[in-house]
C-alpha cells in the first residue's frame, strides 16, 4: 500500500496559521501588558483605584488588536496563494481560447506550483501537436498537388498510346507492341506515383509507429544482401562492405515498412544510377549508431531530364527513418550521390 504523502499546501497554509496566531498572540500580550502599565500610572496619578470589572474590561480589549492584527496577518500570507490560483486560472482560459504561447510562473513549491508546471507542459505538448499536424497537412497537400501536376504527364502519355492504338494509327504490329509497352511503362509509373501517395498519406496518418526491436546485424545484413541480390538481378555491379565483427546491439524498425523502403532506394537507383560504375553499399558503427551508406555514380544531366521523378519516394524513406527515431542524409560530391541511414542502436549488456 503506498503511503499518501502530506499536502504541501495544507502545510504551508498550516505554517501561515500558526505564523498568523502567533503574531495575534504577541500582541495581545502586549496591549495587555501596556494597559496594565497605563492602569497603573493612572492609578499612581490620581490615587484612585481600578475596579475590578474596569480592570477585566481593559485585559477583555487587549484581545481585539491582537484578533485584528491575527486576521490581517492570515490575509495577507493567504492572498498570496489566492492571487496565484486567480493567475493560473486565467492564463488556463487564455489557453483554452487558443493562446498556448501563454506560460504561468512556477512560484514555489507545493501543489499549485505542481499544477502550473503541469499546465505549462500540457499546453507545450498541444502545442506541438498541433505544429506538427499543420506540417503534416502542408506536406500532405503539398504531395498530393505535386502528384496531380506530375501525374499529368504520364496519364496523357498512356492515353495518347492506347489512341493510337485503338485507331489503328501505327504503321505494323511492331510498331503497336512498342506504343503497347511505352503504354505499359507510363502506367507503371503512375502505379508508382500512386502507392508512393498512398505511403505517404498512411504515415501521415499513423501518429505511432509499429516499432519492433530486432537483432541489428542478422537484420543489416539481410536488408543488404538482399538489396545487392535485386541489383545483380537488375545487371548492376554492387560492392558490399562489413564490419568483420559486429558488437552485439538491436535496432527498433517497422517491419511493414521495411519493403517499402527497398522499394524507394531501389527505385532511386534504377533512374538515376550510371550502369557502368558499381553501387557500392557499406555499413558501420559509429558510436551508439548504426550507419547504412549507398553510394553511385549518377547519370548525365541530358539523362536526368528524361527522368520522371519527384522524389516522393526518397522523402517517404526520410519520413520512416525519421519517425523510427533515426536520421536521413542526401548529398551529391561531383557524380557521385551519397544517401546515409542512421539508425540507434541498443546495446545488448
Amino acid at each position: 500500500m503506498v503511503k499518501k504523502r502530506p499536502s504541501k499546501l495544507l502545510l504551508l497554509l498550516a505554517e501561515y496559521f500558526g505564523f498568523s496566531l502567533l503574531c495575534g498572540f504577541v500582541s495581545m500580550l502586549f496591549f495587555s501588558w501596556a494597559s496594565g502599565v497605563i492602569a497603573s500610572n493612572y492609578m499612581e496619578m490620581t490615587g484612585t483605584p481600578i475596579n475590578l470589572a474596569t480592570w477585566y474590561l481593559l485585559k477583555m480589549l487587549a484581545f481585539v488588536p491582537g484578533i485584528l492584527i491575527f486576521i490581517f496577518s492570515l490575509a495577507v500570507l493567504v492572498q498570496r496563494k489566492f492571487s496565484y490560483m486567480v493567475k493560473i486560472s486565467n492564463a488556463i482560459e487564455e489557453m483554452e481560447a487558443g493562446n498556448l504561447d501563454k506560460r504561468i510562473l512556477v512560484e514555489g513549491d507545493d501543489e499549485l506550483s505542481d499544477l502550473a508546471a503541469s499546465v505549462n507542459r500540457f499546453a507545450q505538448t498541444v502545442q506541438e501537436e498541433r505544429d506538427t499536424s499543420q506540417r503534416l497537412k502542408e506536406e500532405q497537400f503539398h504531395t498530393i498537388a505535386t502528384l496531380s501536376h506530375d501525374l499529368r504527364t504520364p496519364l496523357t502519355s498512356v492515353m495518347s498510346y492506347l489512341q493510337f492504338i485503338r485507331d489503328g494509327n501505327y504503321g505494323d504490329e511492331k510498331k503497336m507492341r512498342e506504343y503497347a509497352e511505352k503504354a505499359y511503362e507510363k502506367a507503371y509509373r503512375i502505379k508508382e506515383m500512386t502507392d508512393e501517395l498512398f505511403e505517404n498519406c498512411r504515415q501521415t496518418k499513423e501518429t505511432e509507429n509499429q516499432l519492433t526491436e530486432v537483432d541489428g546485424p542478422t537484420f543489416l545484413t539481410q536488408i543488404l544482401w538482399e538489396m545487392q541480390d535485386f541489383l545483380s538481378d537488375l545487371n548492376y555491379e554492387t560492392s558490399l562492405s562489413l564490419p568483420e565483427q559486429w558488437s552485439e546491439f538491436s535496432v527498433k524498425v517497422d517491419k511493414e515498412r521495411i519493403p517499402r523502403i527497398l522499394d524507394n532506394l531501389l527505385s532511386n537507383i534504377r533512374k538515376y544510377a550510371d550502369r557502368s560504375h558499381p553501387v557500392i553499399l557499406e555499413a558501420r558503427e559509429e558510436e551508439e549508431n548504426l550507419i547504412i551508406c549507398q553510394k553511385n555514380k549518377v547519370i548525365g544531366e541530358a539523362e536526368k531530364e528524361q527522368v520522371e521523378s519527384n522524389l516522393l519516394g526518397l522523402r517517404s524513406v526520410e519520413k520512416t527513418v525519421i519517425q523510427s527515431g533515426g536520421a536521413f542524409h542526401t548529398w551529391e560530391i561531383e557524380d557521385t550521390f551519397v544517401l546515409e541511414i542512421k539508425l540507434p542502436m541498443i546495446r545488448n549488456y
